[in-house]
């Protein structure tokens, strides 16, 4: 892939909205933003924050580079959870800008005409991500991608070893909900199963969940585990009983 027009998110877009990508005239923009220390360790409580808006209407060797990059806020502080105050003058213009547009002028045709803009996606590091987005990347809850994406999960596995490595909270989302389920309906029995896929696909978020039953799948996962530890210390000594009976029978038949 060359450029962004190339991949599926720049086509699933122009689907979805056909009046806007009928005119090769409106701009699509992507926002990056990331904090800094321009002193260093000469202080380390001061941070600058700048935000850049930069075009991709323009060829894939000239939409990075910085003569074409527009910074349009600076912040001058860390933002914090402030950050969406500080970007709302911003926000309101690529709102207009999306809604209503603006009348330019078109130098090639010498005719005036309504320009639009739509932000197509952002660009951050996860801290970043998380201020901009509102997400939560780490910690209690935290669920910084949509449901169903995750990164490269293959590169976490450690197959010698038996183990998962370097997962994202995603990653684990991901795992948990779709990958572990398939892997032990056919290792475990099928009463284990069903609980514990239900439990997998729990989120905290959702009260809802818990008025469904997940306290009933819970006490029940709880309980055959329980019956089956049970079953298996029976067997167990069952297994040892037979096991006496058969020496005190020798034993008995060799006085």
């Amino acid at each position: 892939m060359r450029h962004p027009a190339d991949g599926e998110a720049w086509k699933e877009f122009d689907r979805t909205f056909p009046e806007f990508a009928a005119d090769p005239r409106n701009v699509r923009l992507g926002l990056a933003t990331d904090g800094f220390k321009p002193y260093g360790v000469l202080n380390q409580h001061h941070s600058t924050w700048p935000i850049f808006i930069f075009p991709y209407n323009l060829p894939p060797w000239k939409c990075m580079k910085k003569e074409y990059m527009m910074m349009t806020v600076l912040i001058t502080e860390d933002p914090g959870r402030s950050i969406d105050v500080y970007l709302r003058p911003l926000v309101d213009e690529l709102k207009d800008l999306w809604t209503n547009g603006v009348r330019t002028y078109d130098k090639s045709t010498g005719k005036m005409f309504t320009l639009r803009a739509a932000v197509m996606w952002t660009m951050n590091d996860f801290p970043a991500y998380a201020m901009v987005s509102g997400w939560r990347t780490k910690g209690y809850m935290a669920c910084p991608f949509p449901d169903g994406y995750a990164s490269n999960i293959a590169r976490c596995v450690n197959v010698d070893g038996g183990k998962f490595t370097g997962l994202k909270s995603h990653d684990c989302h991901v795992f948990m909900q779709h990958l572990l389920p398939v892997g032990i309906r056919h290792l475990l029995p099928e009463d284990v199963v069903k609980p514990i896929i239900f439990l997998h696909k729990y989120d905290a978020r959702d009260g809802s969940l818990a008025r469904r039953g997940i306290a009933c799948w819970s006490c029940q996962l709880s309980l055959d585990v329980s019956n089956r530890k049970a079953s298996r210390r029976a067997e167990k000594k069952c297994t040892q009983q037979g096991k006496a009976r058969r020496i005190n029978y020798r034993g008995f038949g060799s006085i």
